[in-house]
Formats: C-alpha cells, structure tokens, sequence
C-alpha cells in the first residue's frame, strides 16, 4: 500500500477525533434499569425488582409507549431515542402499566476498557506503521485502525447532534467490513506472497465490492428505520445484520486459511515463526468474538459472555500480529505456548505426585488420609518430591529442547560440538576443514570455500579436496579491511539474503553468496544453499558463532607460535651473549701469557743497548708502549669476564679521585708526551668516594686514553672533577673532531666500527662496552655528546657511597 506519513498522519488524527466523540456518545446511551430476556413467547423481565409489582409469571411486555414489542433489538430502537432520565412507560400483558427512568446503559467500568482498548489499537497502528517493511504490513496497521474506531463506536445510535452523528454512524459502517477486509489483503501479503498478483487483486477486488456494497446496505436500511420505525423496516435492518456478520466470519476464516497456507508455504523458520505468531493471536482473540458472541445473535440467541470479555480477548489479535511483524525475534511463539504448557503439566503432576505421597503415607501412619497429617510426614513427601524433580526435570527439559525446538536443538548441538572439537586442534589447516564441514552439516550448500593464504591451503564444500577456480586467483589479490567489516554480501546476489538483515555489501566472484573473514589472510565463502531459499538470519548467526571460535582458536595458536619464537630467539640470544664472554675470557687468557713473555724478554734486552743510540732504543721504547697498551686492553677483558661470572668479588672501600686521575695520567705519559697534548685538569684533592678502585681506573683509563688517541698534536684535554649533591661528576672534554650523529647511537655497543683515523689501527670497539659495563656495576651513568669537527664530551656520574652489585 503506497500512502506517504503525512496522508496516514491525516487519517489517523481524523479517526482518533471520531473515536473521542464516539465513547462520548457511548456514555449517553440510555438503558433500561431492569434486565431483559428474550422467550419464546416475547421478552420479559428476567428477575422481579421492587420497582416491577407484579409476579414474575406477569411480567411479559407487550408494549413500551405503545409500540408493540416482541424482540429485544425492538426494545433497543425505541429506548435508543430515548435520553437518560427520561421515562417510558412499559405495558405487560395484562395491562399493567409501569413507568422507568431511563439510566446510562455503559458503565464506568466498561467505558475505561473501551478506552484502553481503543488507545492501544490506536498505539498498534501506530507502532506497525513505521516499523513496516511491506505493504501486507501496512494494511494491518489500517485493520488497527479502523478497529479502535469500532470499538469506540461501539454502536450506530444518535445521542450528539444530528450531523455528528450521522458522519460518525456512516463511518462506522464503512470501517467494520474495511478492518475485516484489510486484515485478509494483510493475509494475503504475510509475510510473503503464496498466490500470484493475478489472483491475489482478484480476491481483493471481490472482497472490496462485497465491504462497500454491505456498508452502503446497512447505511440505506438504517436510515430508513430511522425516518420510519415501522416493525417491519427495524427487522429488515437486523436481518441484513445478521448476514452482515456471517459475511465478517467468512472473511475472517478466509483470511486465517490463508495464513495457515502461508505457513505451510514459508520457505524459513523466520516466516514460520512470524505464521505462528498471527494465528496463535487470531484463534486466541477471534474465538470469543466468533462463537461466544457473533454466532450465537446470528442465530437469535443471547450471546455467551458480555461485551466487555470479548473487547479484552480481542486484543490479543493486534498483540500477537504486531509482535509477528516487528518483534518476532524478542517473544518465541513455542516459547509461550510449547514449553509454558508441557511445564505446567510437569507441575501439575508434582503437584498430583506430592498429594499422593502425603495421603500414602499418612494414611499407612495414622489410618486416614489427609486427617491430622503430621508436619514429618509432610516434610518426608516434599523431600521425596523433590528427589524425584530433578531428574524428571532435566529429561523433560531434554524432551522440549529436542520435539519443540528440533531446529534450534540441532544447531546448538552441532555448534556445542563444534566448540568442543576446536579445542583439541593444533593445526590451522585443520579448523578451517572443521568450520566448513561442521557448518554443511546443519546448512547444506551447493558450494563452499576455504581458502587460507598462510596455510596456502583450499578446501572446498568436501573436506580435504582442492577447489581449483578463478575464485582463489581472485582472493590471493583481495585485500580486505578487517576492521570494518566481518562478512560481506556478494552485491550481485542481494536477494539471496533475508531482506530484513542490513549487511556490508562487496562485489563477490559470480558464484558466491556471502564471504566470513577468519583470521587476516584466510576467507570462508558460502554458495546458494541446497533448499535454493534465502539465508536468513540464523543461517548467518551460526556461521558468524562458528567463525568467531575459529577466529578465536586461529588467534590463540598464533600466540602459542608467537611465544615459542620469542623463547628460542631469547634462549639464543642468551647462548650468543654467552658465547661472546666466553670468547673474550678464553682470547684474553690465551693472549696474556705470551705478551708477559715479551714484555718480560724486552726488559732484558734493554741494558744491553749500547748507550747513546736513541735509534736502537725509540722502537724498543715504542714496542713496550704498545704492549703496555695491549696488556691493560686484556686485564680489562679479564676484569670484566670475571666479575660477570663471580670469579672475583668486588671490593668497597675510600677512593681519593684526584689520585686516581693521577695515576691514569702517569701510565698515559707516553703518548701525551709524544702528541704534545696539554692537559687541563680541576679536581679538589679532598673528594673522597667509596668505590672499586680497579673499576673506576680502568674507566678513567679508557675514556683518556681515547680523548688522547684521537686528539691532534697540540690539542687540549680538559678533566673537571666536582661534588654535587651526595654524587660525583667527571667531565672529560676533547678536540678530536667529535663523532658523527649516526655512530653515537650505537658506540656502546661490542664489536662495532667507527670512523677511520689516520694512522690508528681499528680494533673490537669493546673499550666503550666495557666502560658502561663497569660504570653500571658503580652505581653510575655514562653519557657523551659530541660535536662534528669540534670535539666529544664524556660526563660520568658516581654516587659517593656506591652500592656496588652485578645484576
């Protein structure tokens, strides 16, 4: 049904100013105090008043301001002129006459249900209107309207101005066939259509043609006995009536045939559930209005049960349908009947269970059953009954879940299992067979697809056969964004899915219909399902359940690899660090003896150098230099590799820093002397630290010795020692052209080359490495800037009392 919101909008305010005028007009309708009963022989009060004097066996009415009367529907014409208060004078059969005052015929009670009742069919029309998706959807939202009206109106009688009454009497006469009518063209539409378009405007345009002509009937037949209340146009009026309601119960039966085709014919347990929710509604609320109140006036008898009990069943219709078109999901229809019936008769029968052990029980005790039973004995029954409950509760549970729910059972078995065999796989490969062959288990497809790029791994819909197609060709170049999306609907297919579900669209191979990600390079794809219908959104929860253990299974082996790796490249990295202090200590130690061999013959050959000759005596001179050199370059070695595996302990104890500089300076004469460099040096004689002295020299010893080593001839080496804050701080300053920006991150490191110098051989670059190591073991920090072509600044930091420890 095409209608924009404003025209519906237009509409409705229109009906919900008809329906206040209408319970307002329900409210005037006048009453007879008395009750009325038809018989056989005319009507006659049913019960005696003290306002009636006269025998109940006289109290026949013949006529009622001498209109002669025999029906009750003749009574209602002549009191339905009438307005409360007013009296009218009734004459019985033996012609007595009695005069009434006419009463409100509505009470208060009644009149709030009907306004209840009208406010929320009102609130149905409303809330159907904007969540439809179809135009079935939208001629319920009209039934919802056209019924509040109804119910309001409740009767075509005249007690507000002649023209109000009569725009609300012709109303009322169009939207009773109108609300039975569109509830069938909704029939007819939901949720889909089982006939063709041909047929289907067929029945309506008949079913159209037969409203309007019994609406524009009643209209001329009312208005007739209206201007001329003769006996015989008032029953013309309530005969036509009468096969007015059996033209309402044949298009309601009708429409629920169509709905139970429907049902039949739905090619998803989403349709189905919807099916099931409208028929439960119209038997529950059309049963009472059918055979306990329409039927039994069609047949000239009395209805069954009062107005106001079928207003309140009848509610249950709109209820039920408007939760099938909007909400299906929120209620289970088997939910609310199924499982609610089969555990009332569990109950019911615990109940029967415990009453039959108490009166056993009591009557083996005392003789008698139910008579003085004793509190032990009721408390043994209800202990017994409760032993016996759980048991039969968990099997009647299982008896549910299996004969009720047969399709959501199977699939929380299939995905319980699922979960379960998941956790003992350790193979990639083999969690993506299980997902697609779990899942053609519960919802066959055509064809299916796997495809993993670590794994380098295809599966197709039969596990363990590769799937040669253009669609792995295709997925090897796909990039995807798991971020935004987890699945993707091919675009070409859209109706392949449930046109209620919202879902991310992608331009898919021809072949496929939706298309998971498991993990960053692996894809699941779906084809057509074997049933050829749509995928629906159970469909796509279970596949999103399953891919998401998969997803979840796939990430955890990835961190279990993850940590393995970590661990060997630790593991190695630690053989490798032991491996280089090993080869350190075993090179020191094998380079020690002979030098101190060298060393020592040396000192030997120099007194018998012929005096005088300076040219014999510079390279002995110089070749004692360098292995001098060489020989505290070891000892630095040995230090360090001894300290780190605790061969030698360390030592506390007070150092005089002046002195220690001293002393370096002393061994270092020989090339300062040789470069011409000129020293600077400030350190108070009185600062005084608590230190390893063998460690700070060697660190002192290195860093001058480098100053002094790449400094030019002439240069100047500054050396500031000064006492700040319970610490120590040693700046070592030179001129040796600095270090370029892209060494200085890594001079600490073992093993590393830095820029060539003229006439400087390279070494192992491990004087630095050292130098931190044992700064670190003082308690110390280490830090150098240097400038390009100007020189490098060393700034050592030591507390006075250092807590001296190798971690």
């Amino acid at each position: 049904m095409e209608l924009n919101k404003k025209c519906y909008y237009l509409i409705l305010i229109f009906f919900i100013l008809l329906s206040a005028g209408a319970i307002y007009n329900l409210s005037l309708r006048p009453g007879i105090p008395v009750p009325l009963e038809q018989t056989p022989h005319g009507i006659r009060f049913s019960l005696s008043s003290p306002k009636i004097p006269v025998p109940e066996s006289d109290n026949s009415i013949a006529a009622i301001d001498n209109f002669v009367v025999n029906k009750l529907h003749h009574v209602d014409e002549i009191v339905d002129r009438r307005k409360i208060g007013e009296e009218i004078a009734i004459r019985l059969s033996r012609g007595q006459v009695i005069h009434l005052k006419l009463v409100a015929r509505n009470d208060k009670l009644f009149l709030s249900i009907t306004l209840i009742l009208t406010v929320l069919f009102f609130l149905i029309s409303i809330f159907v209107w904007h969540h439809s998706r179809s135009p079935g959807e939208r001629y319920f939202s009209f039934t919802s309207l056209f019924f509040a009206f109804i119910m309001a109106q409740g009767w075509p009688g005249i007690q507000l101005p002649f023209m109000v009454s009569s725009l609300m009497i012709i109303v009322y006469f169009f939207s009773y066939p109108l609300a039975f009518t569109f509830f069938l063209f909704f029939s007819l539409h939901f949720p889909e259509s089982t006939a063709s378009l041909a047929k289907i405007n067929l029945q309506r345009r008949i079913f159209q043609i037969a409203g309007v002509s019994c609406s524009l009937a009643l209209i001329i037949l009312y208005y007739r006995k209206f201007y001329n209340s003769s006996p015989d146009n008032i029953n013309q009026y309530f005969e036509f009536y009468r096969f007015f309601r059996l033209f309402i119960i044949f298009t309601l039966f009708y429409a629920l045939v169509t709905i139970i085709k429907n049902h039949h014919y739905a090619p998803s347990l989403i349709n189905r559930l919807k099916v099931q929710w409208v028929i439960w509604g119209v038997l529950w609320g059309a049963f009472p209005f059918i055979f306990l109140w329409t039927l039994p006036q069609v047949f000239h008898i009395e209805p069954l049960i009062p107005e106001w009990v079928y207003m309140l069943f009848f509610m249950i219709t709109p209820l039920s349908i408007a939760i099938a078109i909007v909400r299906h999901r929120l209620f289970d229809i088997e939910i609310v009947l199924s499982r609610s019936l089969v555990y009332t008769t569990v109950l019911i029968s615990m109940i029967a269970v415990y009453i039959s052990i108490v009166g056993v029980i009591s009557f083996v005790l005392d003789q008698s059953i139910f008579q003085h039973t004793s509190p032990l004995v009721s408390l043994a029954s209800a202990i017994t009954v409760a032993l016996l409950f759980n048991p039969i509760k968990n099997h009647v549970q299982h008896f549910i879940d299996y004969k009720f729910f047969r399709i959501r059972y199977d699939r929380f078995q299939i995905l319980q299992e699922f979960m379960q065999q998941l956790e003992n796989v350790s193979d990639k490969g083999e969690i993506l067979v299980l997902l697609n062959s779990y899942y053609q288990r519960v919802i066959p497809v055509k064809e299916a697809l796997v495809f993993s790029k670590d794994t380098q791994q295809t599966t197709s819909g039969k596990a363990g056969l590769m799937y040669s197609d253009p669609t792995v060709n295709w997925l090897e170049s796909f990039h995807g964004d798991l971020n935004d999306h987890e699945l993707w609907v091919n675009s070409r297919h859209p109706d392949r899915i449930e046109p209620q579900l919202s879902l991310p669209q992608k331009e898919l191979p021809a072949c496929w219909i939706i298309m998971f990600s498991i993990g960053k390079h692996a894809w699941w794809l779906l084809g057509e399902k074997r049933a050829e219908n749509r995928f629906w959104k159970e469909d796509i929860d279970l596949a999103n359940q399953m891919v998401q253990g998969a997803r979840l299974q796939l990430d955890k082996l990835g961190y279990l690899e993850l940590s393995i790796k970590e661990s060997l490249e630790k593991t190695q990295a630690q053989k490798m660090a032991d491996w280089k202090e090993l080869l350190l200590s075993e090179v020191a130690h094998d380079l020690r003896a002979p030098l101190n061999t060298i060393l020592w013959k040396i000192k030997n050959l120099q007194p018998n150098i012929v005096p005088g000759k300076t040219a014999a005596s510079q390279p002995v001179q110089g070749i004692q230099e360098h292995i001098f050199r060489l020989q505290r370059f070891i000892e630095g070695l040995l230090i360090f590799s001894h300290y780190k595996h605790g061969k030698e302990t360390l030592r506390r104890e007070p150092v005089y820093l002046y002195q220690e500089i001293q002393q370096v300076l002393d061994n270092l004469q020989g090339i300062i002397q040789e470069k011409k460099l000129k020293l600077i040096l400030h350190c108070p004689g009185e600062i005084r630290l608590i230190s390893e002295p063998l460690l700070l020299q060697e660190i002192l010893l290195n860093l001058i010795q480098n100053a002094a080593k790449y400094s030019p001839e002439l240069a100047i080496i500054r050396i500031q020692a000064e006492s700040k804050k319970n610490q120590v701080e040693i700046r070592i300053e030179d001129e040796a052209g600095g270090i370029p920006e892209n060494q200085l991150k890594t001079i600490f490191n073992p093993f590393q080359k830095t820029k060539k110098i003229k006439n400087i051989q390279q070494g192992f670059h491990l004087g630095l490495y050292i130098v931190q190591e044992f700064t670190k073991i003082l308690q110390g920090k280490i830090k150098i800037e240097s400038r390009t072509g100007k020189g490098t600044i060393v700034m050592l930091k030591f507390p006075l009392d250092a807590k001296i420890s190798i971690k």
